[in-house]
């Protein structure tokens, strides 16, 4: 009996899983980054802004957060750990930003950009930070 291992049996194999999981996070990504600009354009900011790295999180926190803290909380979202619970309060605030509650919120966080999309496109209206 020949127990030895040929990887290269699955090599092709591998190459497909991993392309077809790169096109669905690119997909993922291209959703978020249009929900994202058409939840700013709710707000009463220019939908541009969303597509600009960093600038993009200093507008989402002075929209959704407290607009006289955005400077401080876009440099704390550098700080690891840090960011990672300011990241979660801030999409809560979103979700809230749109009178939507937490189990839109844990909604969010489980199957994003679904819901956010819905937030862009559906009937929510913005109604400030909360």
């Amino acid at each position: 009996m020949d127990y030895s291992f040929d990887a290269s049996q699955y090599a092709g194999a591998a190459q497909g899983v991993s392309t077809s999981t790169m096109i669905f996070s690119l997909v993922c990504a291209v959703l978020a980054l249009v929900a994202m600009c058409k939840l700013f354009s709710k707000a009463g900011e220019a939908g541009w802004k969303a597509i600009i790295p960093i600038y993009n999180i200093y507008i989402a926190f002075k929209l959704f957060w407290n607009g006289a803290s955005a400077g401080l909380m876009t440099v704390l979202m550098f700080v690891p750990l840090v960011n990672i619970v300011i990241a979660l309060i801030l999409s809560y605030k979103i979700v809230a930003s749109f009178g939507k509650g937490i189990g839109f919120f844990i909604l969010s966080l489980l199957f994003n950009p679904i819901p956010q999309l819905i937030l862009a496109f559906g009937g929510s209206q913005y109604i400030g930070p909360q």
